[in-house]
């Protein structure tokens, strides 16, 4: 697979999962993360990723990276939430590496509780696509493990978090019942 066909798959997971957003009649608008939201991003206050030092040092050397980029609908559209993910065509699983919603960028912010959600729907999308096997979540953040083993992921190693793609559609259907937010209750998620 090259960087072409690897961007079209990227572009057919964020075109499914507006749609479902659409079809919610939820307000946000997703895309690949560009240049521009990577400064919008690292410009923002409060957020709990070091963003800067992912872009200085680790997006541009990840092999079969695709992106999201979560912004609001308001004028002007403020980025509101990233993800990088990566495929690995080897062993055929797609991993999260940098997930985020940046909290109180956008007064009432349509994203709250929902970027679980989106990342884990372009990741389920993307794998879907090119028939992987399973997710993984490397190096999550330790607080936020138990909203992981929510999403019905499971420890394989220290550093990583790994569900089947059918664990993530059962848990995807029900997010999309509630509508796309999650039920999970724990202060900072």
């Amino acid at each position: 697979m090259d960087k072409e066909q690897l961007e079209q798959i990227n572009e057919l997971a964020l075109v499914l999962t507006q749609q479902q957003l659409d079809e919610m009649d939820i307000k946000l608008t997703v895309d690949f993360l560009t240049t521009a939201h990577a400064l919008m991003i690292e410009q923002t206050k409060g957020k709990v990723l070091d963003w800067v030092g992912w872009f200085k040092h680790e997006h541009e050397n990840l092999i079969n990276r695709f992106t999201l980029s979560v912004s609001s609908k308001g004028r002007p559209p403020m980025t509101i939430g990233a993800a990088v993910f990566s495929y690995d065509m080897r062993d055929r699983h797609v991993s999260i590496h940098m997930v985020e919603h940046f909290k109180r960028v956008a007064y009432e912010d349509p994203l709250v509780k929902r970027m679980g959600f989106l990342a884990l729907n372009v990741a389920y999308l993307f794998a879907f696509t090119v028939k992987a096997t399973h997710i993984r979540v490397i190096n999550p953040l330790k607080d936020a493990i138990p909203y992981y083993k929510y999403l019905n992921f499971e420890a394989i190693e220290e550093d990583c978090l790994e569900a089947t793609l059918a664990s993530i559609r059962d848990k995807l259907d029900r997010l999309r019942d509630l509508g796309g937010q999650h039920d999970y209750e724990w202060e900072d998620v």
